[in-house]
Order: C-alpha cells, then sequence, then structure tokens
C-alpha cells in the first residue's frame, strides 16, 4: 500500500464553529469532506466513501444513531468506521452509539491532543485491514496464475507424453520383433541397446504423465481380477533383464513364501509399476553384491521387501526422496539417468492403495524399502480355468479390430 495517500474524513455536525474548529485541527494531516446534517451525511458518506466518520449525536431531521442505522445497512458504507461526536456524558447513550457500531467517543468540547490521538488510533486500524485486504486480493490473484499455470503445464505434459508415446511404442514394438529375427551378433547388440533405451524413454514419458495427474488429482486405480503369481513372474523377469542390460556384477535374489494367493483383485498395473520403480531404482545404484525382492502374505496384507547393496542414501537426503523431479545427492550420482519421478509416484500409488512405505537405508551399504498394501481375494475363474491341474489363462476365441493411423502401430499388433 501506498503510505504517501492521505486519509479522508468525513465530518457531521449541525454546528458550523464545530465543523470549522475540527476542519482546522484535522486539515494539515487529512482530506476533509463537510455535512451539516443527518442527510447530508449519508449522501457524502456513499459519494466519498470516507475512511472514518465524525458524526455529532443531536441534530435535527436524523440524529447521529438513526445515521448511523442507515450507513451500516448499506453495502458501500456499512464498514465505514464511525466515532460519535458529543456533549452528552450519560453512559446510556455511550453504550446505545455502541451497541449501534460506533467504534469510539470523542466529548464536546474537544481536547486537540485526545482527539487526534482516537483518530489516527482507528485511522491505523483502517490502514492496516486495507494492506491485509490488498495482500490477500494480492494472493489471491497469484494463486488463480499458480493454479491457470499449472493447469496449463498438466494439459501440455499429457498431450505431449500422449503425442511421444505413439512413436515411441512403435519403435519398441519393432525392436521386438527384430530381436526375434536370425541377426548378426553385433546387429543383435544394436538393436538390443535401441530396445532397451526406448523402453526407458517410455517410461521417463509415463512417468511425466503419472505425476501430471497426482498434480491434477486425476491419478485413479483401475480395479481387475488378476493372477498374482503371473505378476511376479513378469516382475521377476524384467528385474532380471534389467540387471543383464546393464551389465553389473549383481545378483538378482528372490525370496517368496510357498503359498501366494493365486488371484487377487486390484490394480495389477499401478502395482507392477511400483515394483519395478523401487526395482529399476535399486539396479541403477548397486555397482556389486546383490537385489533381493522379499514377497510375504497376511489374512489382510501382502508385503514387499526390496533391499539392496547399493550406494545407500545419507540421512540428510532421506527426508527428500520422495520430492517430485528431485535425485538425491547428485555429486555421486550425476552419472546415472532417471527424472528423480519414480519415488514421488510410487509413495503416491501406495498411499492411494490405503497401504504404508518406509524406507531404511545407510550411506555405503545399501538401502531397504517396505511396502504393505491390503490384499483382496479375486475370483479366480474370471483369471483361468483348471487344467490338469495347469492353470491355463483363459482366453475364449474373437475377433479383435484394430484401429490404429499408426502403419507401424499396425504392424506391431497383428505380429
Amino acid at each position: 500500500m501506498d503510505e504517501t495517500v492521505r486519509n479522508s474524513i468525513l465530518i457531521v455536525d449541525d454546528e458550523p464553529v464545530n465543523v470549522t474548529i475540527l476542519t482546522e485541527i484535522l486539515q494539515p494531516d487529512y482530506t476533509i469532506y463537510t455535512a451539516k446534517n443527518g442527510t447530508y451525511a449519508v449522501e457524502a458518506a456513499e459519494k466519498h466513501l470516507p475512511d472514518i466518520i465524525l458524526l455529532d449525536i443531536i441534530m435535527p431531521d436524523l440524529d447521529g444513531y438513526e445515521v448511523l442505522s442507515i450507513l451500516k445497512k448499506s453495502d458501500k458504507t456499512g464498514n465505514i468506521p464511525v466515532i460519535f461526536l458529543t456533549g452528552l456524558d450519560d453512559e446510556s447513550n455511550e453504550k446505545k452509539g455502541l451497541a449501534l457500531g460506533a467504534v469510539d467517543y470523542i466529548n464536546k468540547p474537544f481536547k486537540e491532543s485526545i482527539m487526534k490521538l482516537r483518530i489516527h488510533n482507528q485511522l491505523k486500524i483502517v490502514n492496516q485491514l486495507r494492506t491485509i485486504e490488498h495482500l490477500n486480493k494480492t494472493l489471491e490473484e497469484a494463486i488463480v496464475d499458480v493454479e491457470a499455470s499449472s493447469h496449463a503445464k498438466s494439459a501440455f505434459l499429457a498431450t505431449m507424453s500422449h503425442e511421444i508415446r505413439t512413436p515411441m511404442n512403435a519403435i519398441v514394438g519393432m525392436s521386438e520383433l527384430l530381436l526375434l529375427e536370425n541377426l548378426k551378433s553385433h546387429q543383435h547388440g544394436y538393436v538390443r541397446d535401441i530396445h532397451v533405451s526406448a523402453i526407458a524413454l517410455l517410461d521417463i514419458i509415463n512417468d511425466i504423465l503419472d505425476i501430471s495427474k497426482i498434480q491434477a488429482g486425476k491419478l485413479e486405480l483401475s480395479c481387475v481380477h488378476y493372477d498374482f503369481t503371473l505378476l511376479i513372474d513378469n516382475i521377476t523377469s524384467m528385474a532380471q533383464f534389467l540387471v543383464k542390460s546393464k551389465e553389473k556384477k549383481i545378483t538378482f535374489k528372490l525370496d517368496i513364501e510357498n503359498k501366494l494367493p493365486s488371484c487377487l483383485y486390484g490394480d495389477d498395473v499401478r502395482l507392477r509399476q511400483m515394483l519395478l520403480n523401487i526395482l529399476s531404482n535399486a539396479i541403477k545404484f548397486t555397482e556389486e553384491g546383490s537385489v533381493c525382492l522379499a514377497i510375504s502374505t497376511t489374512d489382510t496384507c501382502i508385503h514387499f521387501i526390496i533391499s539392496d547393496t547399493g550406494i545407500g542414501i545419507s540421512q540428510e537426503d532421506m527426508p527428500f526422496i520422495f520430492d517430485a523431479f528431485l535425485q538425491v545427492d547428485m555429486k555421486k550420482n550425476r552419472r546415472q539417468e532417471g527424472t528423480g519421478l519414480g519415488l514421488s509416484i510410487t509413495k503416491t500409488l501406495v498411499e492411494i492403495m490405503n497401504g504404508t512405505m518406509n524406507v531404511e537405508s545407510e550411506q555405503g551399504k545399501g538401502s531397504v524399502f517396505r511396502i504393505t498394501i491390503p490384499k483382496t481375494l479375486g475370483d479366480e475363474t474370471l483369471i483361468y480355468q483348471a487344467n490338469n491341474n495347469e492353470r491355463t489363462i483363459y482366453a475364449p476365441t474373437a475377433k479383435i479390430l484394430v484401429v490404429d493411423d499408426n502403419t507401424i502401430n499396425l504392424n506391431v499388433a497383428c505380429g
């Protein structure tokens, strides 16, 4: 707020001499408006919107109490503070005025120093409230701008992620087909590198899309009945592939109890994403030793423990490991690719699933991530049919129409 702006005062009194005295005293410091009766006072208040009103009580036509009641009922003038001017010394008059909404009293005859202090104190409150109102308005405008910017960013990320994923899926699919061909050794290596890099880039794009959904509050679960053991086989195969693709001398260990539930109900895609996020991080930051996935169940929960013998996390970095777009200890990890979104997304997914997640780590000795999520049993008949004690994925013969304007995608989908 501009402190050089002069406050304004409306003086209302039917005695011209009182108006003259007050004007002479206050005019050097304030902008002064005057009114000689109650009717003019209401008109002047609505026209000038003064910062404060000095209002005489005893006046013809409308007295001070009536004027105050009218002012308080108006949206324009209802918040203007009113100080009564009075020669009355009856306590009941003061109570009546304060009950109607007056903020103070100034007794006649005027004591200049006391009067100035009373007016100054009330105007100080007015200016403070005005400053707060201005700051609140500025903050509201800033919030609107931030929300608009965030919405635009989320929309941009979602659009671009979708547009980029289409050709990336084609690259992944075509490279998979090429790996099945009878290629020469060095050609196979080139295609494998293309395939691994494409998957890594696709994962980054998916992470960016997920974090934009999280920030927009639109990340939701898609729950289905799924084969839990098949999911674990898939995750294990992917983890073993990651270890091999990194060409590191580390071993991937499994510690899985014998009696895992065969069928669960939940979002298997997000569960796979969560576990692979933690496993890929463990493999990425482990140069030697091992990475282990342990799975156990209780009547109500499934427990996952991912441990590694990698570089670990320092205690000062631990509070920040779930922050989006942050990879802790960048000096040591500068050679490792990644957006820093995996752990943030995983933490959010665990919370959406009503689960818990905690981390124990010691720098130079490795990390242990523990995830617990509620267990909801699924209907096995919806997943597979028993056949000679073997599980057979139930896929009834069906005709599928594949629609895509990208010829490469059609070739990949149709084999």
